[in-house]
């Protein structure tokens, strides 16, 4: 029992070091501006849908065609993308497959690990551009940027709840399985628009820099090798798994 403790823990800590070594080499990937004309088109379109009367006309027009089976539909989105809670969650399920292997450990820990650094790398961007750009609610006033003035401008719910689902959707290898789990990812961001609690720049800012991280996450993901020691009755089974 001691031994087989001692080769968890072994492996605990080989795949903690593989998961900094993953988040490094996608700010590496991200921040050497292989996206930068995703993101520059991703703040170019959100705004000038912010600084119109783009988000007014789009913000008017939702809410005088909202209806009860509507709110019931989008709820538990919006439900999703507060839940912030789910947040460390998805980091121990990243190491399920360093304790037990099987296809199921191997999913959920695929899963979880993408939605981590999903989050990890997207978080402080989100944060920094909401508050950087300054926004308000519609309830509060217009959807103008004006800087350092609010801190509504990148959607967190629209941000937050993607990420799981832009997870799911990454790693599924049926098209209308990873098709819809990339419609669905919207949908916590389309909840707050719903809720009047977003403009529609804000929630597409939230989506997009959730989608671009995920987008990170899998080109850095294309070809890595990862590792587990697993105890095998008295001995100690090592494996290397290298993906393409």
């Amino acid at each position: 029992m001691v031994l087989g403790l001692g080769h968890s823990y072994t492996a605990l800590a080989i795949s903690l070091q593989t998961f900094v070594d993953q988040t490094v080499n996608d700010y590496q990937y991200y921040y050497r501006g292989n996206l930068l004309p995703s993101t520059a088109l991703l703040f170019g379109t959100s705004g000038i849908s912010a600084n119109t009367s783009l988000d007014t006309h789009i913000n008017h027009s939702w809410q005088s065609h909202r209806t009860t089976v509507l709110n019931k539909t989008l709820d538990p989105f919006n439900m999703l993308g507060g839940a912030k809670i789910f947040i460390p969650f998805y980091f121990l399920f990243s190491f399920t497959d360093s304790l037990y292997e099987s296809e199921t450990t191997h999913a959920i820990s695929l899963w979880g690990n993408h939605a981590a650094r999903i989050i990890i790398l997207g978080g402080p961007q989100q944060a920094v551009f909401t508050h950087f750009l300054g926004s308000q609610r519609p309830e509060q006033g217009d959807s103008h940027w004006h800087l350092f003035k609010g801190k509504r401008a990148v959607s967190g719910h629209a941000f937050y709840g993607a990420a799981p689902l832009l997870s799911l959707a990454q790693n599924s290898d049926t098209p209308w399985v990873r098709y819809t789990f990339y419609t669905l990812s919207t949908l916590p961001g389309v909840a707050r628009l719903n809720q009047n609690k977003h403009y529609f720049s804000q929630v597409l800012a939230g989506w997009g820099i959730a989608y671009l991280s995920s987008k990170t996450v899998q080109q850095t993901a294309k070809k890595e090798i990862s590792y587990a020691l697993v105890p095998e009755n008295h001995s100690l089974l090592f494996s290397a798994r290298l993906k393409f």
